[in-house]
């Protein structure tokens, strides 16, 4: 690991790591000399415990004056208890023999109670001059046990063996228990290595690759800089975002000209405190300028760390860009929020969880005749509404928090005068970390909204002639969508009475799924034109059943120009939306069903369009009807105008009734004649589209009860589709279609050779109007097409492919007789 190697002292070793053991072969005295005292010197200077065992030829007092040489201060790190230099007999044999378990734990005592009292760890050597034959194998088992632990602790350890007492099988012996051995040949020190030291060679190595590679592919920068700012790495994320190509190139331009102007002067502050030995934090924001002169933020983090056996700084850089980019864009919204907010005609507020307020726009201030020194002194949510709603207030504040979705509220609210006011108040939970933290809501003066309704009411007259005559449903509902009338024609379409209707608001008729269509149209249509284009939604039945209906809406106004509610025409469109379904129906069907279902799409559009212009005839000649100041003469006209109109919609009712499509015909089909057949309509073509069809049809198939032309259409176009895919694709191709039956079911294959279809597209290709095709070549109709006809003969179509590995598509029928 980078960092944890240690100085050995001794130069033809060098560093090593902890863990280490290794062997010395000498001929003299002077040899051990040479070796063990720099490397003791180097334990010392390195904080470490140092336990020399010395043993003949060099005794305890002559290798303490030998490191003294070396180490002018060694009284001081004896007497501190840094180093022990000790005879053999007071280490390897104090209990009168050599007893390698407790030699060897005694080592790793001596280690513990080093790091105990602060040192980095332990360095010993031992001399084996003092073996005897009978002592060797205990003592090779030693070293072996020795090696095979020494790599879990802090240790660094030599054992020394005297070359004149080794014969060749000991020096092999000896060598093979250590990493490595280190001897004099021809007055130089060299290195045996051991196939252990080889081992460890070989994981520095790769521990030092890994580590160059974490840098150059981490996603971050890093910078390696000396003390004096000398820049010595740069991994390719720095040069990505300084936009330069090379170290070298990024080296060679000056300081000042990367950071932009500012943070240069901040540069040069932090690099002043440093020389002054003050304290400067090591986390902190750049801006620099790129080398196409972009400028970026960055966040960096500096830090000492070992490089090359030195310490240097470590400096990471992270792209702050877009979070600060996004920052000041929060900012700038923040403040635009709080203009719009003052414009509003509405009170916005937010509160904390005990109902302080946090802020109130103008309006609500003028509004309530409070200050913002109210606010800044704790003004309470609780003081704006009459004692008599408090309880309440404080209720519905608790189950909003609590996630309670409560909608619109009216209570009656107070002023600072004592005035009071009705208000329909929103609120929203504020949340921080997941926890409510306040609300924040919207309060609106409905003053004028109450005296809206009462003109309403009084207008009920009015128009009661015109919603009962009315074929079409129609009803009002005021700016919350509380429904305020309907004519009969409503009621019976959704299945409610008037007293029943009075208590819904119009969103209660709506499924969920259409809210948002309906804000969009109450906002960008009727708000700011005052009416809606004809448009299509569902309703909800009081028996929860969902329907479709075509509605247009108007703006009512007061006479100031207020909004005071919508009336809109609805029409049930589930006749109209059966006529589309049976036209898409018969559209799968060759050239018959298609003329069949333009006139079925004609019908429906005659009879939707006539509608719209006969609702108002059949209503105003019944409103006109009741009108008792008529001449005689010109209410018969009138009552011929009624009349004709009802035969109109007599016309239109049989038109409706003409253009409805048949059920399928079913009969007994043999599916292996059908695909033949089918494949007999593109043979020329799927042959000069050098395209080799293989069947594999199951000669025992079992019939089953199906509208065969229907599934020949299914079947064509499939065929159709691999046909023009693998021709687009590569100008020819192979096609396989398969039978056979599958317990209940039987199961047609289609499989091409062509570009297939992505894992995304799976699920979608059987949505109407879904293709990937270009614009013009294809109405993504097909296989939507094909999906309703399987679907109706009770089976199932799907597909499976792997992009660029052709595509299958599988229909599965049950078998019915």
């Amino acid at each position: 690991m980078v960092g944890s190697n240690r100085k050995s002292g001794i130069g033809v070793v060098g560093d090593v790591p902890w863990g280490t053991h290794l062997c010395q072969f000498y001929q003299t005295k002077e040899d051990l000399i040479e070796i063990l005292v720099p490397y003791f010197k180097a334990g010392l200077e390195n904080n470490e415990f140092c336990m020399w065992i010395t043993s003949e030829p060099l005794q305890v007092e002559e290798a303490k004056a030998a490191l003294k040489k070396a180490v002018i201060n060694l009284d001081d790190y004896i007497k501190k208890g840094q180093i022990e230099i000790l005879d053999y007999s007071e280490w390897y044999t104090r209990a009168g023999k050599f007893d390698a378990d407790e030699v060897l734990q005694g080592w790793v005592d001596k280690e513990k109670l080093a790091l105990e009292k602060g040192l980095d760890g332990l360095r010993l050597t031992g001399n084996t001059f003092w073996l005897e034959p009978k002592d060797w194998k205990d003592f090779y088992d030693y070293e072996a046990m020795v090696d095979r632990v020494i790599g879990q602790y802090h240790m660094l350890a030599i054992c020394t063996y005297s070359l004149e007492l080794c014969g060749i099988n000991d020096v092999l012996d000896v060598v093979s228990n250590h990493q490595f051995a280190i001897l004099r040949r021809a007055g130089e020190w060299e290195i045996i290595v051991s196939a252990g030291r080889k081992r460890s060679i070989d994981a520095l190595k790769k521990a030092e690759q890994n580590f160059h590679s974490s840098l150059d592919e981490s996603p971050l920068g890093i910078r390696i800089v000396s003390a004096e700012g000398e820049l010595l790495y740069a991994n390719q994320a720095i040069l990505d975002i300084y936009g330069y190509s090379s170290l070298e190139e990024l080296a060679a331009v000056p300081t000042k000209q990367r950071y932009t102007p500012e943070s240069y002067a901040e540069h040069q502050k932090r690099k002043e405190k440093r020389k002054r030995g003050e304290f400067v934090p090591s986390n902190y924001e750049i801006s620099i300028v790129r080398k196409d002169g972009e400028v970026r933020h960055l966040n960096v983090f500096r830090r000492e760390v070992i490089w090359n056996g030195e310490t240097q700084f470590q400096v990471l850089h992270e792209d702050i860009t877009e979070r600060k980019r996004a920052e000041e864009a929060l900012r700038e919204s923040r403040e635009k929020y709080k203009e719009l907010v003052d414009f509003l005609p509405q009170t916005v507020f937010e509160i904390d969880e005990t109902g302080n307020f946090v802020f109130a726009n103008r309006h609500g201030l003028e509004t309530s005749g409070n200050t913002q020194q109210d606010i800044d002194k704790g003004l309470n949510a609780l003081q704006l509404f009459i004692p008599e709603d408090r309880n309440r207030v404080r209720e519905n504040m608790r189950r909003i928090l609590a996630g309670e979705r409560l909608g619109g509220t009216e209570y009656t609210a107070m002023r600072k005068d004592g005035s009071t006011f009705p208000a329909l108040v929103y609120s929203v939970p504020i949340t921080r970390g997941g926890k409510p933290a306040g609300l924040r809501g919207l309060v609106i003066d409905i003053t004028e909204r109450e005296r809206a309704e009462e003109a309403l009411r009084e207008s009920e007259e009015r128009y009661r002639t015109l919603f009962d005559s009315s074929l079409d449903g129609i009803a009002f509902h005021n700016m919350e969508g509380r429904i305020l009338d309907a004519n009969q024609a409503y009621l019976d379409m959704l299945g409610y009475t008037m007293g029943e209707i009075k208590k819904l608001t119009y969103l209660q008729l709506t499924p969920k799924k259409w809210y948002k269509t309906e804000a969009r149209i109450v906002e960008d249509e009727i708000t700011e034109r005052g009416y809606s284009d004809e448009y299509e939604k569902e309703y909800i039945r009081k028996d929860g059943t969902v329907f479709p209906v075509s509605l247009r809406r108007w703006l009512i106004r007061d006479e100031k120009g207020k909004p005071v509610g919508i009336w809109g025409i609805t029409r049930d469109i589930t006749e109209h939306k059966q006529l589309q379904d049976e036209k898409a129906e018969w559209e799968r069907k060759a050239h018959v069903a298609s003329r069949l279902a333009s006139i079925g799409q004609m019908a429906a559009g005659v009879a939707h369009e006539i509608n719209n212009p006969l609702t108002a005839v059949i209503g105003y000649a019944r409103l006109l009807q009741t009108k008792k100041d008529i001449p005689g003469d010109i209410r018969q006209d009138i009552d011929i105008i009624h009349e004709e109109a009802q035969r109109v919609a007599n016309i239109v009712r049989k038109l409706l009734a003409f253009a409805r499509q048949q059920k399928p015909e079913r009969k007994l089909v043999n599916i292996n004649d059908t695909i033949s057949t089918t494949l007999d309509l593109r043979a020329y073509s799927l042959k000069t589209n050098n395209i080799e069809v293989t069947t594999q049809l199951d000669p025992d198939l079992p019939m089953t009860l199906a509208d065969a032309s229907q599934l020949q259409q299914v079947f064509l176009n499939i065929i159709l589709n691999a046909e023009t895919e693998m021709k687009l694709a590569h100008g020819k191709g192979k096609f396989l279609v398969k039978t056979a039956q599958v317990n209940n079911n039987i199961r047609i294959s289609f499989e091409d050779n062509g570009p297939g279809i992505a894992e995304e597209n799976l699920d979608r290709i059987f949505e109407p109007f879904f293709t990937t095709r270009e614009v013009g070549q294809g109405t993504g109709l097909g296989l939507s097409l094909c999906h309703g006809i399987v679907a109706e003969h009770g089976g199932r179509i799907y597909a499976q492919s792997k992009l660029g590995k052709g595509a299958t598509f599988v229909v599965e029928l049950p078998i019915i007789l």
